[in-house]
């Protein structure tokens, strides 16, 4: 699984990414879209459905190895990070990348689609 993990993220597509995604905080859950720009895929940010920016993601690399990435996030000007391994991620059958994030109360679930 580390192989589609690591390869979903480093074969980048001209277009960029596509994101679908909900976040959780406590009982309060939003969905929202996004896209990654394919010249800077490790800051992206996600719309509310009304189209303003509700959230601010950067991610880095925690290891190459295993692999694992550090998604951090501003929520309300709090910054929760989440980490992400092959473990809370997987390929669908239709080629998204689904990741699943908890940190305490705060949850996200990303959907990504090679655009």
């Amino acid at each position: 699984m580390s192989d589609d993990f690591w390869g979903f993220l480093i074969d980048i597509p001209s277009g960029g990414y596509i994101i679908e995604s909900s976040y959780c905080a406590g009982d309060e859950c939003s969905s929202y879209t996004g896209n990654i720009d394919p010249s800077d895929i490790w800051k992206f940010n996600l719309v509310s459905p009304d189209g303003k920016v509700a959230k601010k993601f950067e991610a880095s690399i925690i290891s190459y190895l295993e692999p694992r990435i550090c998604l951090s996030v501003d929520s309300s000007g709090k910054k929760i990070d989440f980490d992400i391994s092959p473990k809370n991620c997987n390929i669908t059958k239709n080629g998204l990348l689904c990741i699943n994030g908890n940190n305490q109360d705060h949850k996200l679930k990303l959907l990504i689609k090679k655009y």
